[in-house]
């Protein structure tokens, strides 16, 4: 993945996950907020007992995250659970740039820029996480929520086209469902599962995605 060294993202296997359907058990039992890595709420300790069951993630959040952070060259943030008073997951975003091969989403892309443009302004989700005692809960589509809610904020005060993710190939329906489509391979191409996929979200569907009721649920988030 270009201009994107630390692509590598963690997510919850959402095989019968259904993105419709709302669910006020975890509504009600979950009082969860958005912090900085660096936040007072959250201690070393913390962080080391993390766990999403992706060794290459835990290793990045327990040993980098931190030292990424302060020197600007990716953003994390976590979510914290206030009455458990624990880490839930965390999610990584950082801006780079992408020359797109596929010539369909070049194209359509492409029609809401200039037409020579060959590379495209993009943020990168370079990291999203759940930790294990959180998943198959149905928290990851509001932290993607989040995630969407944030770069609608940043786009107005910087310029891209685009939210790049490189999906592990169990967690590519969950990112279809969000309207991402795949810039390169798609499972089943190559007669063989890849252990990872690039997809892609245009900005104009990302934010008719955050405006959509049907598929975010009310927010748990304080």
């Amino acid at each position: 993945m270009t201009d994107s060294d630390s692509a590598n993202v963690a997510a919850e296997t959402y095989s019968n996950l259904d993105l419709f359907e709302e669910d006020e058990y975890y509504s009600e039992i979950y009082d969860l907020a958005l912090i900085g890595l660096n936040s007072f709420l959250c201690t070393e300790k913390d962080l080391q007992t993390f766990d999403c069951l992706e060794v290459s993630i835990n290793e990045y959040f327990r040993t980098e995250a931190i030292e990424v952070s302060s020197k600007n060259i990716s953003n994390t943030t976590i979510i914290w659970d206030n009455q458990r008073k624990r880490i839930v997951g965390f999610f990584t975003l950082n801006s780079g740039s992408y020359e797109i091969q596929n010539v369909i989403y070049k194209n359509k892309l492409k029609t809401k820029t200039r037409s020579q443009l060959k590379v495209f302004p993009v943020i990168y989700l370079s990291y999203f996480a759940i930790d294990k005692r959180y998943q198959r809960k149905r928290l990851g589509i509001h932290m993607m929520k989040e995630v969407f809610s944030t770069l609608f904020s940043v786009s107005v005060f910087v310029g891209f086209v685009a939210l790049i993710v490189e999906s592990l190939h169990e967690s590519t329906e969950f990112y279809e469902k969000l309207g991402f489509d795949y810039i390169k391979d798609k499972p089943g191409d190559c007669g063989i599962a890849l252990h990872k996929y690039d997809m892609i979200i245009g900005f104009d569907e990302l934010i008719s995605t955050v405006e959509s009721e049907m598929i975010f649920p009310r927010s748990l988030f304080n």
